[in-house]
Formats: structure tokens, sequence, C-alpha cells
């Protein structure tokens, strides 16, 4: 009897959580899958806009997309890329170079294609990673240095700390114990 007690109690509580997930959760996973299919449709007009040169339409598009959250991988990347792609086409170098920045940091192996996209993106792309290398061999050089420094200070103090001045004499030895 405690045996169906307990299995009628399995029943009833997976039940209870699959109707709390459903009920719960179900609205926002909706909400992502809603925002990711606006997205995807936006980006892939923004490419066909690239293609008409109507650069300041891809900026607004891609820009909206990307302030939302919950897009795969696959549309990030597009997005980014193809926002340095119209800032590049725009001559806003700076703006080019923050996108790809971007596009680096979420996905460090990202490389430019050089047969479909421009030389000057796919330049633009290995420039800002080299740029990118370097401020990070910088800040660890610096850390090392710091580090370094800090480390040097705390064996000096250990070590001047600890001296004695006891005219070079050592500690006498513990009392012999007692013989029971």
């Amino acid at each position: 009897m405690a045996r169906k007690n307990l299995s009628y109690r399995c029943i009833v509580m997976s039940f209870t959580f699959q109707f709390l997930f459903m009920t719960l959760l179900n609205p926002v996973w909706s909400g992502i899958k809603t925002i990711q299919d606006d997205c995807k449709k936006e980006i892939e007009e923004a490419k066909i806009k690239y293609t008409e040169t109507k650069f300041d339409e891809v900026i607004t598009m891609l820009n909206k997309c990307l302030n939302k959250s919950g897009l795969p991988n696959e549309q990030l990347v597009t997005a980014h890329s193809f926002l340095a792609k119209a800032y590049e086409a725009k001559s806003l170098e700076d703006e080019a170079k923050a996108a790809i920045e971007k596009l680096l940091r979420l996905f460090p192996n990202y490389k430019a294609d050089p047969v479909n996209d421009k030389p000057a993106y796919v330049d633009m792309v290995e420039e800002v990673r080299i740029e990118m290398k370097k401020k990070m061999d910088g800040g660890i050089n610096w850390l090392l240095i710091a580090g370094g420094g800090a480390v040097a200070g705390i064996v000096a103090v250990v070590v001047l700390a600890g001296k004695k001045r006891d005219n070079g004499q050592l500690p006498s030895p513990p009392p012999i114990p007692p013989i029971p």
C-alpha cells in the first residue's frame, strides 16, 4: 500500500511540475522564440538592404535586433558582421571597428570570408584582432610587472620583519622532558 501511495505521489508531482513549467515558462520561451523569429526576418531584410546600399536602414535594423537578448549565435554573428560592413561602407571606421570588436569578443574564432567579403572588411577584421591581442598582451605585461612588484614587496617585508637582532646567537634548545 505504501508503495502505491509513493507511485501515486510521484505521478501527481510530475504532472504538477509539468503544469507549472508549461504555465510559467511557456510564455517566457514563446517570447524568446518570437524575438528570434522577428530578428531573423529583420536580419535577412537588412542583408537585402545592404546589397541595395541602404546602409542607414541596415544600421538601424541591426542595432534594434542587437539590443534584444536571446538571439542565437548564428544571428549574432550575422548581425554584428553586417553592422560592421554597413559602417565600413559609410566610411565610419571607428563604428565598424567597434562592431567587429564586439563580434570578436563574442566569437574569438570568427574569420571574415575572403571570397565573399570585401577586402577592406577582411583586412579590418584582422586589424581589430591584432589590436585586441596587443591590448591583451599589454594588460598581461602590466599584470606581470605589478604582480612581480607586489611579490617582491611582500618578500622584503617578511624578510625584514623576520630578522632578529640577537648578535648571531642561536636560540636555546627546549628543556629536556622529565623521565617518568
